[in-house]
């Protein structure tokens, strides 16, 4: 059933008052005038409800960081628990300046140091995070994606799309064209990393062309690893 002009204008009435309250939420529909129709009314609450949810989603993503600690020490211990493999290596240098940090950027690092840092879609949306962030310094995302392939389990990883994803960000660091090469044929290929992941080839053929432009035995030997 249709709805008419004035059921639309009720729910954007309602729409606009309804507050984030359970129990209003829940019972709201008593106070309906009862010149709305049922349809009316469904579309109201179904509006409403997913305005709750989502609001609700908000506010539970905001208070996330709160499950942290307050604490610098605590997210250095944990950094040299976990992540530090060298002598050099600092906390505030290699992952964040923990006097600048984000809430955003907390949350997201405290999912590797305090939950999992075995998890690569953890460290997948950290260095995601600093790219659009960060995106000027390129030492420290160099870095920063370094210490998360290190870090993680390559051999329970050679076919997660997003440790595929780590590598082929690692490899626009190269200097040239033919280093980008070489590392997707001795390290990916070799490796058999991202095997059956179609990203693989899409990015390894544009860089085959662009270190062979006229050479079509290049492009036939990439279709040949590919079937």
């Amino acid at each position: 059933m249709a709805v008419t002009k004035c059921e639309e204008m009720t729910v954007k009435k309602y729409w606009v008052i309804i507050e984030i309250d359970l129990p209003q939420l829940l019972f709201f529909k008593e106070s309906l005038d009862h010149s709305v129709s049922v349809w009316c009314k469904i579309i109201i609450f179904v509006l409403s409800l997913d305005k709750f949810l989502k609001n609700f989603d908000m506010m539970a993503e905001r208070s996330s960081s709160n499950n942290w600690p307050a604490e610098e020490s605590a997210w250095n211990a944990a950094f040299e628990a976990h992540l530090r493999k060298k002598q050099f290596e600092k906390f505030n240098l290699l992952m964040c300046d923990f006097g600048t940090c984000t809430v955003a950027q907390r949350d997201l690092l405290g999912k590797i140091l305090f939950v999992d840092h075995l998890d690569v879609n953890y460290w997948y949306d950290y260095v995601e995070y600093a790219n659009q962030h960060f995106s000027d310094r390129k030492l420290h995302i160099q870095r920063l994606i370094h210490k998360a392939l290190e870090i993680l389990d390559e051999s329970k990883l050679k076919q997660s799309h997003p440790y595929l994803m780590l590598h082929l960000q690692s490899i626009k660091f190269k200097k040239t064209p033919e280093e980008m090469l070489r590392y997707f044929q001795n390290i990916l290929w070799k490796r058999e990393i991202g095997k059956f992941d179609a990203e693989l080839y899409i990015a390894w053929g544009e860089v085959e062309k662009e270190v062979n432009p006229n050479d079509s035995s290049a492009a036939l030997q990439m279709l040949q690893k590919v079937v």
